[in-house]
């Protein structure tokens, strides 16, 4: 009992010990720590706020520069508008003579541009880069109620900004858009660019593969460079490897970098390789009427994949007639020396009443038959012809010993009859000639066998 009595009375002193201690000393104590608090949030304060000061006027330099830049070009922009030659070329520096004379040749081909083009420069500056002593700009210009992009490069100098010639390495960072069949590899200059690459060859791939039944939709990878072998060529065919030229190095539209022209490159190559993968390569050959139909087929998925016109008639009436199928369906077809009668095997309907559409496929074989006369291979040329029937055999060589090559015939028009002899006929309407110089042209084609060929 004594030693708990103990225990408790020392317990006690302690307490009362620490509760002894003098208020001011505490309060003294307190002070100082508050002081100190104070203290380092001020030097915080401080510091931040000089930071947020030299970010604020680091920002303030950078909008200055850019609208010296802006303002720079703007001026070079309406130097080349009124035809001020004088101001124009004081805004342009190089160590050599090279750029000013370009660029004295470059304000001749504008000056030439506003007398025959509805020509508008609009002094709009699309985009700006500042990089150190570079600068770029993206430059708006409108020809004929079309935008267009140029990209323009600067340095700056101690009496502002100069243009200077095209530096292709301040072509911006790089990047990649990595989607389902596709990889791009670009840079920041060709943003929209690859944004409708990656939309459009992405659906070029896709239906390709659904028109050939080719199985596996391919990974292809493109590399959007600013130098190139030519616009668009595959690096790695073998592996999908396709490279494209920025289209911004000579200029590209405004609103549509991708444009037509540009478009059937690539879309030609896609539906050319897509072709050598269904046929694994193989080779066919001229004169033979596979060479025309490996064509046509190419043709067709270019037509498809750009939506424009490219006159390949026989596949799109195969394949509005009797399915998109039909087409892989005949590419699987195809051998070294195939003729026209493995259309039959695809079409169900006698070739004679299967409502297809023979224009370009005629015209090839006229065209064909002038480049066979000119090369006097007289086997291959007389293969074309329905020989049954002597007087077109003598008709023929008539044509053949003049040795007159006819002058760009096309086929305008076709209607299907029946010939003397019973065989199914097309009497096909030639157009002769170019411009406004031509001719019309009645030319008879018998349905021999499933091949077609020529009467008259």
């Amino acid at each position: 009992m004594g030693r708990i009595q103990l225990e408790w009375d020392i317990e006690t002193h302690k307490i009362e010990k620490s509760d002894s201690e003098d208020p001011k000393t505490k309060w003294k104590r307190r002070r100082n720590l508050i002081r100190l608090l104070l203290l380092i949030g001020i030097l915080l304060g401080i510091v931040a706020g000089g930071i947020l000061f030299v970010q604020n006027r680091l920002q303030e330099v950078e909008r200055e520069l850019d609208q010296l830049l802006r303002d720079t070009v703007r001026a070079e922009v309406a130097a080349l508008r009124i035809g001020d030659f004088g101001t124009f070329i004081d805004l342009q520096r190089s160590a050599t003579d090279e750029w000013i004379n370009a660029q004295q040749a470059n304000y001749q081909n504008y000056e030439q541009l506003k007398v025959t083009n509805d020509l508008r420069l609009t002094g709009n500056v699309l985009a700006t880069e500042i990089e150190g002593q570079r600068g770029r700009a993206i430059v708006e210009e409108i020809i004929d109620g079309v935008p267009y992009a140029k990209v323009w490069f600067y340095w700056r100098y101690a009496d502002g900004w100069r243009h200077v010639p095209p530096d292709v390495t301040f072509w911006g960072e790089d990047r990649t858009i990595d989607s389902e069949n596709l990889l791009i590899q670009y840079q920041t200059v060709d943003e929209i660019f690859a944004q409708q690459l990656n939309t459009e060859i992405s659906r070029w791939l896709v239906d390709g593969c659904q028109i050939l039944q080719c199985g596996q939709t391919p990974q292809v990878t493109i590399q959007v460079v600013t130098s190139a072998q030519g616009q668009a060529v595959w690096l790695d065919e073998a592996n999908w490897l396709l490279q494209i030229q920025s289209p911004y190095v000579t200029g590209a539209r405004a609103d549509s970098p991708f444009d037509v022209q540009l478009q059937i490159q690539v879309a030609t190559l896609i539906a050319e390789r897509l072709v050598n993968a269904k046929t694994n390569y193989m080779g066919v050959t001229y004169p033979h009427d596979v060479y025309q139909l490996r064509q046509s087929v190419i043709s067709y998925l270019v037509e498809d994949f750009v939506q424009v016109e490219t006159n390949s008639f026989l596949m799109e009436s195969i394949a509005d007639q009797y399915g998109q199928d039909k087409i892989g369906q005949l590419v699987s077809l195809f051998t070294p020396t195939s003729d026209m009668t493995i259309i039959q095997q695809v079409v169900p309907a006698p070739l004679g009443q299967a409502n297809l559409d023979w224009r370009d496929f005629i015209t090839w074989r006229l065209v064909t038959e002038d480049e066979l006369i000119a090369r006097r291979s007289e086997g291959e040329w007389l293969n074309l012809y329905d020989t049954s029937d002597e007087t077109v055999r003598v008709t023929a060589y008539n044509r053949y010993n003049a040795n007159i090559p006819t002058q760009q015939p096309v086929a305008i028009d076709q209607q299907v009859q029946t010939s003397l002899s019973g065989l199914p006929q097309l009497r096909i309407t030639v157009r002769v000639g170019a411009d406004n110089t031509f001719r019309d042209e009645i030319v008879l084609f018998n349905l021999v066998n499933n091949i077609w060929k020529r009467a008259s």
